[in-house]
């Protein structure tokens, strides 16, 4: 949501293009610095508390960070990207990795992980753009693509919350 749509939604709103490709760099650092902290906490606490408090806190701050994506100014993009980017896809990423390799049994780990990623690629990264889009044009502005986000956090958490925690299993 962020890096694709939010960055069109930026620049359609009259935010510099130069500003806005600054500021997402800028952003993408963060979020560097802050997977690596999530993934050491998710080795202490486990993947799911961190990515299952992430998803929580992307659905309380879905409708701040798009509004703040859209309201025109280079400081709501900043703000929205240090917080949407930044923090929430920081802390989503940090276990991801180790909570996606766990769910799998040796023999099958890697297809299983790439299919995991891939699919997830293939649909998220590839429709969540158009389908936020749509929703904007079709009369809801900001408040349906943020339920839209803030939906896809609730089943992320909920699905997570449902499967086995792998932090303290030994996988083969």
């Amino acid at each position: 949501m962020t890096t694709v749509w939010g960055v069109s939604a930026a620049v359609g709103h009259g935010v510099d293009k130069n500003d806005v490709l600054n500021l997402k760099a800028v952003t993408a650092v963060i979020t560097l610095f802050v997977t690596l902290y999530a993934a050491r906490l998710s080795d202490r606490l486990g993947r799911k508390p961190v990515f299952i408090a992430a998803a929580i806190a992307g659905v309380v701050l879905a409708y701040p960070i798009v509004s703040l994506l859209s309201d025109g100014t280079v400081w709501g993009f900043g703000l929205a990207m240090l917080l949407g980017n930044g923090l929430i896809q920081g802390f989503l990423c940090g276990p991801i990795t180790a909570y996606v390799a766990e769910q799998f049994p040796a023999r099958s780990r890697y297809s299983g992980a790439s299919l995991a990623y891939q699919g997830g690629s293939m649909l998220g990264a590839g429709f969540t753009p158009v389908i936020a889009e749509a929703l904007g044009i079709a009369g809801g502005g900001v408040w349906l693509i943020a339920l839209f986000w803030a939906g896809l956090l609730a089943l992320a958490a909920v699905t997570t919350f449902f499967t086995p925690e792998g932090k303290n299993r030994v996988i083969d």
